[in-house]
């Protein structure tokens, strides 16, 4: 399901959240935590928190593509074994 931002609760593939969270990671990063508009200062969400949310997505995209750590380590043991 496609990721729509009129009613974002609910919708977007894993990768699509995978990017948004890399998104807005990159945002912080470049911008800083907090912001000025309208005479107001807002704080964007904390980078501790969108780290562990990306894992997250990551760990659920490597899983609906059949990857995990796991397997990558026993693959190249496998490998290296032969």
């Amino acid at each position: 399901m496609a990721f729509q931002i009129t009613n974002p609760i609910g919708t977007g593939t894993d990768q699509e959240l995978v990017d948004f969270t890399r998104a807005a990671i990159a945002q912080i990063t470049l911008h800083g935590q907090a912001y000025t508009t309208d005479g107001r200062t807002l704080t964007r969400a904390s980078l501790d928190g969108l780290h562990r949310q990306l894992a997250l997505f990551e760990a659920r995209v490597d899983a609906s593509a059949g990857l995990s750590t796991r397997n990558l380590v026993e693959l190249k043991r496998a490998g290296s074994a032969s």
